[in-house]
């Protein structure tokens, strides 16, 4: 996730209304001011005006359930009052059915809290003009890990002081040699156990496993 709530939500939003460019024909734009020239097609302007965070823990770390506003508002023109209501009840359906239906939408987000759909109609000029207001709340949590000293990431993409490996090794009571070949630094063979080996050994890093 970018570390803005607000532009990861937006962006997201735009991606999965590439469904109603392709069934609507709609321009779709990232911008609260529609152009001047409003085109043949529909209109979609896309914007996030706010988010709200509440903390949700008392950890170093800082940590918020946030809710973020996404705006779509979708504008489109008509011969008839009849037509251009029908038009943008249809369109409004579309981008509904584009977020909500969508399991690569839906899932990158923990809730979609809410849908408040308002709209608006023009008639006073040659073309009817109908808008609508979709205001979609999901929510998602943000964790902010404090710069502390350390905390930089190392070549290996790790903080500096983050555990890597884990070296485990079990030399076992009842699992002896009292033959074998010892490598130096190792006690001389004897009669019973530990015999100063390890017979399992587990080497742990974050990223994989390996047990010999």
């Amino acid at each position: 996730m970018t570390n803005l709530a607000r532009a990861y939500a937006r962006d997201a939003t735009v991606v999965a209304l590439d469904a109603v460019r392709a069934s609507h024909g709609a321009v779709v734009l990232v911008s609260r001011v529609a152009p001047r020239q409003l085109p043949l097609t529909p209109l979609l302007l896309v914007y996030a005006p706010r988010d709200h965070k509440e903390n949700i823990g008392s950890t170093p770390a800082a940590s918020f359930r946030t809710r973020v506003t996404i705006v779509i508002e979708a504008v489109l023109g008509g011969d008839t009052a009849a037509a251009t209501d029908a038009a943008l009840d249809d369109l409004c359906a579309a981008i509904e059915a584009a977020l909500l239906q969508a399991p690569s939408y839906v899932g990158r987000f923990e809730q979609i809290a809410s849908v408040a759909t308002r709209t608006e109609y023009d008639g006073s000029g040659e073309h009817r003009v109908g808008a609508a207001s979709i205001e979609v709340e999901v929510v998602l949590t943000e964790s902010f890990i404090p710069n502390l000293p350390g905390t930089a990431p190392g070549a290996d993409g790790l903080p500096e002081h983050a555990l890597r490996q884990i070296n485990v090794g079990i030399d076992a009571q009842n699992r002896f040699d009292p033959t074998g070949a010892y490598s130096p630094g190792y006690p001389a063979p004897r009669a019973s156990g530990p015999d100063g080996r390890c017979e399992v050994r587990a080497d742990l890093s974050p990223q994989q496993g390996n047990q010999s």
